[in-house]
């Protein structure tokens, strides 16, 4: 009976993870912000695009035919050249909520790499668009 029992958690365990979506929500231990990335499907996207108005920090990977990307490194370092998110990108869309300040974007695909510069201020959202 406790085979079973244990089969049955196993199984339902691994349902839970199959039919989750492919997005993850991670604090930044380096600073005090969070971010979401993914957007792979329609079901991820629309579900990632709904929580989007909880971060001020929006960002859109594609390719230069708007084609969407994912698997680009992603770092953010503050004015101090502190980083505060280093992380790989699970789909095209990368929110994250960060303080007001200046920000360095690194972005890189392969080896290509970009960056730019971010300004967060007074709560507004801040959008950004990398095309590779």
């Amino acid at each position: 009976m406790k085979t079973i029992y244990k089969q049955l958690i196993h199984g339902a365990a691994v349902l839970m993870l199959a039919t989750s979506p492919v997005f993850a929500e991670r604090d930044v231990s380096a600073a005090p912000s969070t971010f979401i990335s993914g957007g792979v499907g329609d079901s991820d996207a629309s579900t990632l695009k709904a929580m989007r108005n909880q971060y001020n920090v929006h960002m859109l990977f594609t390719e230069k035919s708007g084609a969407y990307l994912s698997g680009l490194h992603v770092q953010i370092a503050n004015s101090k050249g502190d980083t505060v998110l280093d992380t790989v990108s699970e789909g095209p869309f990368l929110y994250a909520r960060l303080p007001d300040g200046r920000y360095r974007i690194s972005v890189a695909l392969d080896e290509q790499a970009q960056q730019r510069i971010l300004m967060v201020r007074g709560g507004k959202s801040t959008e950004l668009h990398v095309a590779f």
